[in-house]
């Protein structure tokens, strides 16, 4: 089911989950490039980013949407947008003040890794393969050794969540929701 549209895409061949992708924070991963079951590397680095963005352009941005809003462009977003219409604002208002887009270039490089779900991947996708061949990983498996080699131990070592209350954690999620709604 698609998050914003609340639909379910229909089944077709070509909209299978055989890959999913991520990056690091800030420069080398040292959780992802440890990740291992069973000493096969779940994570796969496929290099870094060039490094531009928009983080360190935050504190221009309501200017730069005003500035915008002022030539009668909407700079309107709404849930799930995610950090595109921040990118494209961005860049859009650097244009019309005719500022070079390179602004936009933070130097920060993050790692970016590829999660295979499939051992065919790469035939599976040139069109060699018209059927993925999806990795035998059993989610009991997964959640087993995520328990005993991630959860169990930091539960030992970071034991903060012995204090959280459920009333607590509720309160603080609506006021976080009040908050996104006042901001869209």
């Amino acid at each position: 089911m698609t998050e914003i549209e609340h639909r379910i895409l229909p089944s077709h061949p070509y909209n299978r989950l055989v890959a999913l992708t991520t990056t690091s924070a800030f420069g080398r991963s040292s959780i992802y490039n440890r990740l291992n079951y069973k000493g096969v590397a779940i994570a796969e680095s496929l290099g870094y980013t060039e490094g531009y963005g928009t983080f360190h352009l935050m504190e221009l941005y309501p200017l730069l949407c005003e500035f915008l809003e002022s030539q009668g462009i909407s700079t309107r977003s709404g849930f799930g947008a995610g950090p595109k219409p921040k990118w494209q604002t961005m860049a859009l208002a650097l244009h019309k003040l005719g500022l070079s887009s390179d602004l936009l270039h933070h130097g920060v490089k993050r790692e970016v890794f590829l999660f295979r779900l499939v051992d065919n991947l790469e035939a599976y996708m040139e069109g060699r393969d018209t059927e993925p061949v999806y990795s035998n990983l059993p989610f009991s498996d997964l959640a087993a050794w995520w328990r005993e080699r991630w959860l169990l131990p930091r539960a030992e070592r970071v034991d903060g969540w012995r204090e959280w209350r459920k009333d607590e954690i509720k309160r603080l999620l609506l006021l976080e929701q009040v908050k996104a709604a006042m901001y869209y």
